[in-house]
């Protein structure tokens, strides 16, 4: 395990749970479940199961590439994962915890030395609990990062706002009652917009220009404007909440592989790999028609078990 005792960088900062950062980051995620939604009571305000994510976002604006000595231009997320001990409640503030490592620097799959850098943010209540943590994994490729868009792809790019439904699921199960080898309900989602990426930028606070900006793609090689990682990681939180009631600890953990682009339509699929007295592990996956896009793990732990500790990242 890291040391982050010994950690390049360390910060506190107070995350307010705001009603309309909550609202927001649903709409983003394409989830048009009430239960995000005010509705006369604000503690009856459900949060999206990536939402605590944000904390360790807005957590990195000193953690910065930066500040790191990565070079932007070649910089990109790699993994992240979040662990939840008990549901984020509307209304509270949360006390973020915030270091980062540089971690060994290891060989490129396309050649070349890759830097690394890891940042874990604790997120306490208002009592000091610690209620979940982030883990972030942050890498610098060895050359400028290029478009995987093939020339002359013909896709449309358009930037118009959609009427959006949600995916047709049952009830969530309680994850007691998975087993092994079930298959989930299917979501997609698409054609995905340059305004399914504004929308994510504001509801995340992700206001990374190449995201959004045409011209700033370009300046930096791509052919055009592509998704944050994080938005395929709210598309499979979305899902997950649809799949299972996540009303024990959980932890979810992603691997971004490729890019999304405009045009691109989404499916988000799961499957039960194991369950037993303890906890439930499910594998998930985002993908359009190039491949995968993300791949995910969730790990629900059952009442009475233990899932691991904050100083076990």
């Amino acid at each position: 395990m890291p040391d982050y005792t010994a950690s390049d960088i360390r910060d506190e900062y107070r995350f307010p749970v705001e009603e309309l950062s909550v609202r927001r980051y649903a709409e983003a995620a394409w989830d048009a479940n009430p239960r995000y939604r005010y509705s006369g009571d604000t503690a009856s305000i459900a949060v999206p199961p990536m939402f605590g994510c944000l904390a360790a976002t807005l957590a990195g604006r000193s953690h910065s590439l930066e500040v790191l000595g990565f070079d932007v231009a070649r910089s990109f997320h790699g993994e992240e994962t979040i662990l939840l001990y008990a549901p984020l409640i509307v209304g509270t503030t949360l006390t973020v915890t915030d270091a980062t490592l540089r971690l060994p620097d290891v060989m490129g799959r396309r050649g070349g030395v890759m830097r690394r850098a890891r940042r874990r943010s604790i997120l306490a209540d208002e009592r000091g609990n610690v209620v979940g943590v982030v883990t972030r994994t942050l890498l610098e490729a060895a050359d400028p990062l290029v478009s995987s868009v093939p020339t002359g792809d013909t896709r449309v790019f358009d930037d118009g706002l959609r009427v959006r439904t949600d995916p047709v699921v049952p009830d969530p199960i309680p994850a007691r009652c998975a087993a092994p080898g079930r298959s989930l309900a299917e979501g997609r989602f698409g054609p995905i917009t340059r305004a399914d990426f504004v929308r994510y930028a504001v509801a995340s606070a992700d206001l990374t220009a190449i995201h959004y900006d045409e011209n700033a793609a370009r300046s930096r090689g791509y052919q055009t404007t592509f998704a944050m990682g994080m938005l395929s990681a709210a598309l499979i939180g979305h899902m997950v909440t649809d799949w299972f009631s996540l009303d024990c600890p959980w932890r979810l953990s992603m691997r971004f592989s490729d890019q999304i682009w405009p045009g691109d339509v989404l499916v988000v699929s799961g499957e039960v790999v194991s369950a037993d007295d303890e906890k439930v592990t499910v594998s998930s996956a985002c993908s359009s028609d190039r491949g995968l896009a993300t791949t995910a793990l969730l790990e629900q732990w059952l009442p009475g078990a233990t899932p691991p500790g904050p100083d076990d990242y």
